[in-house]
């Protein structure tokens, strides 16, 4: 796969998992109301639904940029990519851990 085309399939990965990290917190990502969850059970139960699904995409995206490539080539990947590959997986892992944050806030009432 070309450059670019792997960089866009990286994209949109990183889209689709930050949009399902984020909503793992229990509020939407574009709508402007606010769902609360009725209890803290809840809340964890769907964290953990968005926060499996949003890995599930980066594992099956890693294996798919990895893997998908014209036969007899081997990708390059430049220290600036990788830079940014490293960059992206901690946004998305801060995400996850920030969502976690506000869904424990529920339990302790704040």
């Amino acid at each position: 796969m070309p450059p670019l085309q792997r960089r866009t399939l990286a994209t949109c990965i990183f889209a689709l998992a930050f949009i399902l990290f984020y909503e793992a917190r229990g509020e939407r990502l574009v709508s402007g109301e606010r769902q609360a969850a009725d209890s803290y059970e809840l809340a964890t139960q769907h964290y953990w639904e968005q926060t499996g699904a949003g890995i599930f995409v980066v594992c099956i995206g890693t294996l798919l940029v990895a893997t998908l490539r014209r036969p007899g080539h081997n990708p390059i990947y430049t220290a600036p990519e990788l830079a940014v590959y490293a960059l992206a997986f901690g946004a998305l892992l801060g995400t996850a851990v920030v969502s976690w944050l506000i869904v424990e806030k529920l339990r302790n009432g704040v």
